[in-house]
């Protein structure tokens, strides 16, 4: 999961947050022990992740969520292109760089129009490597 923001961080941490039950002062408690700080905001990217450790270590358990169909079709492109030979690196990783490169953007923040930019971008890319994807 693309957590290496601070923002990403945060979200998780507060997700565990709720997930775990922890009330305020619980938290802020587990936020003074483990960095001596008592919010996030004043935390290290480091910090940030050593929290978050701890509260996995508590029983959090992280969700993926949930993919759009647009989202879903990108990754089945970009593997197709990668069982082809298209592509040297078939990880979600290398997808998420392509589509920041094309976007100029975080692809986590991708609206509609930009995923199909996207999906038509890789659609256009089987054809010209003649590689053969489901519509």
């Amino acid at each position: 999961m693309p957590q290496e923001t601070t923002t990403g961080l945060i979200k998780a941490i507060h997700a565990g947050k709720r997930a775990l039950g922890l009330d305020d002062e619980t938290y802020r408690g587990l936020l003074r022990d483990v960095t001596g700080r008592e919010s996030c905001r004043e935390l290290s990217a480091r910090e940030l992740k050593v929290v978050l450790y701890h509260l996995r270590q508590a029983g959090f358990v992280q969700r993926p969520r949930e993919q759009s169909p647009q989202e879903k079709k990108i990754r089945a492109l970009w593997l197709t292109l990668a069982t082809a030979g298209k592509v040297r690196d078939r990880s979600f990783r290398a997808m998420a760089g392509y589509m920041r490169r094309m976007l100029h953007k975080d692809p986590r923040g991708a609206t509609v129009s930009e995923r199909s930019l996207v999906i038509e971008s890789l659609k256009a890319w089987c054809r010209r490597e003649e590689v053969e994807y489901e519509e």
